[in-house]
């Protein structure tokens, strides 16, 4: 998983997943250059991939994951290790909930194509946010819900 990169961004993609489909075609039995021909693309194309991941309690889950086909974003030293923004601004609604304001261009939350204006952030690695006032920052690879 390449960091800066649309799987990267996505969070359902993790290492040692295994790739089965891409765009409905099986890739089982493929060579690797075969299967990275498959993936690689024009920017802003769109691919599916089916993944084979394997849980920490040792299950096992096949999922779809839709990506948008771009280049990494490179990362700074200084944003690779420790706290990191998602690039984008929230509101405190009057019930306490937090709800996506506006997107960063070229943040992480915005080139996930996941999260939209309006969205209501109603988890951040597990912690409600109904009561948190603090910025939500996280390590490379946290999950927002």
């Amino acid at each position: 998983v390449i960091p800066g990169g649309p799987a990267a961004f996505s969070c359902n993609v993790a290492v040692e997943d295994v790739i089965l489909c891409v765009d409905g075609v099986s890739v089982v039995g493929e060579t690797v250059d075969d299967v990275k021909r498959r993936i690689v693309g024009p920017e802003g194309i769109p691919i599916e991939v089916t993944l084979r991941h394997k849980r920490h309690s040792g299950e096992v889950k096949e999922h779809v994951v839709r990506l948008l086909r771009q280049p990494p974003v490179p990362f700074p030293e200084r944003l690779s290790e420790g706290p990191i923004g998602l690039g984008l601004d929230l509101e405190r609604m009057d019930d306490g909930s937090l709800v996506v304001r506006k997107l960063q261009n070229g943040g992480a939350a915005s080139l996930s194509n996941q999260i939209r204006v309006g969205d209501k952030i109603v988890l951040v690695d597990g912690i409600r946010m109904n009561d948190v006032g603090q910025p939500v920052n996280g390590h490379l690879g946290f999950k927002m819900v």
